[in-house]
């Protein structure tokens, strides 16, 4: 029974932060981002050309070499592929719903896909909410993966 209360408390979790992410990349400057350099060093344009982060100037007083180094990086996580993401983990909630079903049937205590997919599934979702383990409401110590 402790699988499937984890389970439970670590899918409303994930729901709630893909939730925050998806209104979060949607309130970003929309499309793909690309790193680009031509007119300022570091900066991180849409895919219409408009500015997302302007980056440094050239020659400047401040250092740009910093933003140089991290604006592909920044640029490959864009609200895109954020939305992607978010797309992909809900399949996996799915999946769990699905579960909840299955345990539904009279022969989940024991066997039956409803007891595998507890099984299986417990510790993805688990693994799934470390990426939020700075987020005050997550339980690294309850939420701990068994695999």
């Amino acid at each position: 029974m402790k699988n499937e209360v984890v389970a439970a408390e670590v899918a409303a979790f994930l729901r709630a932060r893909l939730d925050e992410d998806e209104a979060d990349a949607r309130a970003a400057t929309p499309g793909a981002w690309s790193a680009d350099d031509s007119d300022y060093a570091g900066a991180i344009r849409s895919c219409g050309g408009a500015d997302v982060i302007a980056g440094g100037r050239r020659g400047g007083d401040a250092s740009v070499s910093e933003s140089t180094e991290d604006a592909p990086r920044i640029a490959r996580y864009d609200p895109a592929r954020v939305l992607r993401d978010v797309e992909a983990t809900r399949g996996v909630l799915a999946m769990y719903d699905q579960m909840v079903v299955d345990m539904a049937a009279p022969d989940a205590a024991t066997s039956g896909p409803g007891r595998i997919a507890v099984t299986v599934l417990t510790p993805v979702l688990c693994h799934l909410a470390r990426a939020y383990s700075d987020h005050p409401d997550h339980r690294a110590d309850e939420w701990a993966p068994i695999i």
